[in-house]
């Protein structure tokens, strides 16, 4: 039975495909980004593996085990003597909401850094989360009210709260009141469009980014939570040495990479994606699979 399968409740999604985004905006720092986290794995294993050298990323899935698990990256790479590997690789959020803080009512409970929000669902469509210097950051997070509906102020989910953004020399280069908003989800949100800063080019560099989450009253500030991000180089081009200096680290420091397996050929310690790996795309999955005239499509 189809509900019996080990892969009834994962859900896959392919955002990105190689052949199909060819002008991606982001192409050239998805390559290295997956560049670096093989290198990272390949450079890990034993003189037995059989080592090539990167060659290009073929696709990204989003990867959830089930409904309420977070989602995971899958990334898909050929080596330079065209074997096939599957990533499963992880996104760190970098967060610290403190202790007991609250805004009147209102207690915060989350905090999460992303790109290419979608603003009617208040969900990340970009779920590499790669950020350069030329794009918008957002920072979404997330309250919680115990007092009922009907004590609260009309078309009113959050508090006044300001947002301080700091770019990696530690300068504040913004600092936004953001007014209470009404969501669904309890949700407030703050962008940071890097490209607006531009102006003051000392401003916008490559690194670790952090926003501040403040309170502000006639008695002074009050720090709710804070959070850290990478901004890597607006790449167009191959990555020059002192921008790959810049890079791998902030790759290391945010994506974090969990599993590996083969398509392609076989070796004792890689297992095999397609037969043994249950978080793979190639792994057989029935409720994906349709029957049309006694023909079996996937």
């Amino acid at each position: 039975m189809v509900s019996s399968s080990p892969v009834f409740n994962s859900t896959w999604l392919n955002f990105y495909d190689r052949e199909i985004d060819s002008i991606h905006p982001k192409k050239m720092l998805i390559e290295h980004w997956s560049n670096i986290l093989f290198d990272e794995w390949i450079s890990s294993q034993s003189s037995k593996v059989h080592k090539c050298p990167f060659e290009k990323p073929l696709e990204i899935h989003a990867y959830k085990e089930f409904s309420t698990a977070p989602i995971q990256l899958i990334l898909t790479i050929e080596d330079r003597c065209g074997n096939i590997y599957e990533l499963l690789v992880e996104r760190k959020q970098d967060v610290k909401i403190f202790e007991g803080v609250q805004v009147k009512d209102y207690h915060l409970i989350s905090v999460e850094f992303g790109v290419s929000l979608d603003l009617k669902e208040e969900i990340f469509r970009d779920y590499t989360g790669l950020l350069d210097t030329s794009g918008t950051a957002t920072i979404i997070w997330h309250w919680y009210n115990n007092k009922t509906p009907l004590d609260q102020k009309p078309n009113t989910t959050s508090p006044h709260v300001n947002i301080h953004w700091f770019n990696p020399r530690g300068r504040m280069v913004r600092n936004d009141p953001i007014n209470p908003y009404d969501s669904i989800n309890y949700a407030q949100l703050a962008n940071l469009n890097l490209e607006d800063l531009q102006q003051f080019k000392e401003d916008v560099s490559p690194g670790i980014w952090k926003a501040n989450l403040v309170s502000e009253s006639e008695e002074g500030q009050k720090l709710l939570a804070e959070i850290t991000f990478s901004v890597f180089p607006d790449l167009t081009e191959i990555l020059p040495y002192s921008e790959e200096r810049v890079t791998n680290p902030l790759v290391k420091r945010s994506y974090k990479l969990l599993d590996v397996c083969t398509r392609t050929f076989l070796q004792s310690h890689i297992r095999v994606c397609e037969t043994s790996v249950l978080w793979s795309t190639v792994y057989p999955d029935a409720k994906s699979d349709f029957i049309v005239d006694n023909r079996r499509f996937i």
